[in-house]
Formats: structure tokens, C-alpha cells, sequence
């Protein structure tokens, strides 16, 4: 009878540790996290892109520049 409580109490746990293995992945594909992170790596590198852009649009205009260059330009960055 010991035993069996013993060989219970086993499986139980062993029920629950692979129970919420299974639950944490289907979470994970559920969630997409990888999917999410690539996004935002994206966006954060565009971002990266348009501030080195806007810092040399700034460098070349403090030694004077073309307003409509700089208009038809930042309309361009806007729009991505």
C-alpha cells in the first residue's frame, strides 16, 4: 500500500512538471514572442536610421543649406 502512494505521489509530480512544461511552450508559440521581438528589432533599427540621417541633415545645415532640400527631405523621412 506504501508503495503505491509512493508510485502516486511520483506520477503526480510528474504530471505537473510535464503539464506546465507543455503549457509554457504552447504559450510561447501561442504568443509569438520571437515574431514580436523581430518587429520590434526592426522598427528600433529604422528608427536608428532615421536619427543618423536627421543628425547629418543637421550637420550640413549648420553651415548653411537649401530649405526646400531640407523640406523635400525630411518629407521623406516622414514618410517612412
Amino acid at each position: 500500500m506504501g508503495a503505491h502512494f509512493t508510485r502516486c505521489a511520483l506520477f503526480r509530480q510528474r504530471h505537473v512538471k510535464l503539464g506546465c512544461i507543455t503549457i509554457l511552450t504552447a504559450l510561447v508559440s501561442f504568443l509569438r514572442f520571437d515574431e514580436k521581438a523581430s518587429m520590434h528589432h526592426n522598427a528600433a533599427a529604422r528608427f536608428a536610421s532615421m536619427k543618423r540621417r536627421l543628425h547629418i541633415m543637421i550637420s550640413e545645415c549648420s553651415t548653411g543649406c537649401d530649405q526646400k532640400k531640407v523640406k523635400a527631405d525630411l518629407e521623406k523621412i516622414c514618410e517612412k
